[in-house]
């Protein structure tokens, strides 16, 4: 019962990275490539094991982390999550980074989702830049494309109801 209240999200302010967390990596960095390359599968299997919220948050949390380490030793950690992840199933890799990209489009400010996604190389196109220049529009226009689609599947949807009604 008292490591699910410790695994749980604490209700502080989550745009700081944990120090325990970042004193944790930034421990890892100076371990040999094989060592950290174990260490990040380890990490990894660890989080998806846990339910899909509380996955989320932690990826959230790790990632948020890597933001406070120096630049080499992200660089250092994001290489061995990189070969980490390929050591997985593909459906445990794509699921990982499913969770990444979701974090830091939904759990980053626009400033950590900037730094981050040079970093890491499937989040690249989480940058502000890159998803306006993609998008290629605002959230209104966005928001009201799919309320049309979504008008237009529920005319269509009424068109062949009465189809086979007949």
């Amino acid at each position: 019962m008292t490591s699910l209240l410790l695994n749980r999200p604490s209700p502080e302010d989550d745009t700081v990275p944990s120090p325990f967390l970042v004193d944790r990596l930034r421990s890892l960095t100076a371990l040999s490539k094989s060592d950290l390359i174990n260490e990040a599968q380890r990490i990894a299997r660890y989080e998806l094991d846990q339910p899909s919220d509380l996955r989320r948050f932690k990826i959230l949390e790790r990632l948020r982390a890597c933001l406070a380490l120096r630049p080499d030793e992200a660089w250092r950690l994001a290489a061995a999550f990189k070969a980490a992840y390929r050591s997985l199933d593909i459906e445990e890799r794509l699921e990982l980074i499913d969770m990444e990209r979701d974090a830091v489009l939904h759990g980053f400010k626009v400033e950590e989702a900037s730094r981050i996604a040079p970093l890491i190389p499937w989040l690249g196109d989480c940058a502000p830049a890159s998803l306006s220049a993609r998008n290629g529009s605002s959230l209104a226009v966005s928001f009201m494309a799919a309320a049309l689609n979504l008008k237009q599947a529920c005319g269509q949807l009424a068109e062949n109801e009465a189809g086979y009604e007949r």
